[in-house]
């Protein structure tokens, strides 16, 4: 976490004392909401000091001394780590990044970064360059900041460890520098997910030519959980490669995973090939109907047949005409037939309309023919993508009409 052996005894020199109101004067001329902490900068001629101030919280005071021949304590350290991850602070912009410019241009192998999101982090990074011996020095002047930043939620790193390889199990400085990002460090935060990443690395290193986004990271990261074989992790993350590349937020991520995880569900429950005729507009809905709300949808529609009149149902040498029994019938028949069937569910559990699959003697239990009966009218009469039915069906369908009572007056399926 800090440096092995870090010197905590009394330093050779101590800072001017600075006076209280002399922090108040300056926090009044930086910007900042109520109860917001505030960053204040003291510069000196052979080192500067960053006072942290909140004029409602008392416990979030801290003065932090930066110079190479100073030393702070562990709980020093532990403190300003603290202001660091919980970062929300005010601060003067001029001044913060005159020194930015000040410490890149006098020691450009710092490789210094400067976020204005994120000013602290820069403090930090200055510190442990300046404090020779430390893990996270040695992180920073490899350019892979987030992880020296997030150091501490990393667990069983090489605390002795010369390079970020040796730190890190093995990691090339390729991959480290590939996933350098706040999702990357979870990809590198126990022993065995770094081991998975090195076997992955020495097989398929060109998947660390280019640097990653937190997309990217975020969905090694579920491969790496959820234990997949190294094939599956690969074969996975290529297929999805390009998609999680174009994101550049972490919601895009969420809400594209979530639709893939819903998808992963309906293909488990209607097997591969049937799932490949689903269209996509169709998959959330087929996964709140079959899947999430399956019991519900069942129970509703059974109750609504045992509202239609059983002796609708009819079948003879040619074809059957029957209700669907289930809901995984009603669904199975929308995705077969690729239509539009999906929208009549509610008022068909409602007995607002009857629908009816007509099948071939021979085929039972293959899709045929939707048919919708409205107020005693066969309305409407269709085959896969909407075709009407040969003149057979028809004639089938007028002799099936008369007999239950029913008039014909189809209509074009929309």
């Amino acid at each position: 976490m800090f440096r092995l052996f870090n010197n905590t005894e009394a330093n050779a020199w101590y800072p001017d004392y600075v006076d209280i109101q002399m922090i108040y004067n300056e926090a009044e001329k930086i910007k900042h909401t109520k109860g917001q902490d505030i960053c204040i900068i003291f510069e000196e001629a052979n080192y500067f000091e960053l006072v942290i101030y909140n004029e409602w919280v008392a416990s979030s005071f801290g003065r932090f001394i930066f110079a190479k021949d100073y030393y702070w304590t562990d709980e020093e350290e532990i403190k300003f780590s603290s202001f660091v991850k919980e970062e929300c602070v005010a601060y003067n912009h001029r001044q913060v990044r005159k020194l930015y410019d000040r410490f890149s241009l006098e020691f450009p192998e710092w490789n210094l970064k400067f976020r204005t999101d994120k000013p602290l982090r820069m403090f930090e990074q200055i510190h442990h360059c300046m404090q020779i011996g430390s893990v996270k020095e040695t992180l920073y002047k490899a350019g892979l900041d987030e992880f020296a930043a997030n150091l501490e939620d990393i667990e069983d790193y090489n605390l002795i460890g010369s390079s970020p390889s040796e730190i890190f199990s093995g990691l090339s400085i390729r991959l480290l520098r590939a996933i350098n990002c706040e999702g990357g460090t979870k990809l590198i935060d126990t022993e065995e997910k770094r081991e998975k990443l090195l076997f992955i690395q020495n097989r398929y290193s060109w998947l660390f030519d280019k640097r990653w986004n937190e997309s990217m990271c975020a969905y090694m990261n579920k491969l790496l959980c959820d234990n997949e074989e190294y094939e599956n992790i690969v074969r996975k993350f290529r297929k999805h490669y390009k998609e999680l590349k174009s994101f550049w937020i972490a919601s895009q991520y969420y809400v594209y995973i979530g639709f893939f995880n819903i998808k992963e569900c309906v293909e488990w429950k209607l097997g591969k090939k049937l799932s490949e005729e689903i269209s996509e507009d169709k998959v959330t809905w087929i996964y709140d109907v079959l899947i999430k709300e399956r019991e519900y949808w069942n129970s509703k529609l059974l109750e609504s047949n045992e509202k239609r009149n059983k002796d609708n149902e009819f079948s003879d040498e040619k074809y059957g005409i029957a209700y669907p029994k289930n809901i995984e019938e009603f669904v199975i028949e929308s995705i077969v037939q690729h239509n539009c069937l999906m929208f009549y569910l509610d008022n068909y559990v409602d007995n607002h309309t009857d629908i009816m699959f007509l099948r071939k003697a021979e085929c039972k239990e293959e899709a045929y023919v939707t048919v919708e009966i409205y107020e005693g009218k066969i309305i409407q009469a269709s085959l896969k993508y909407n075709e009407e039915p040969d003149r057979e069906v028809m004639e089938w369908l007028e002799m099936y009409a008369r007999k239950k009572g029913f008039e014909v007056e189809l209509e074009v399926w929309e």
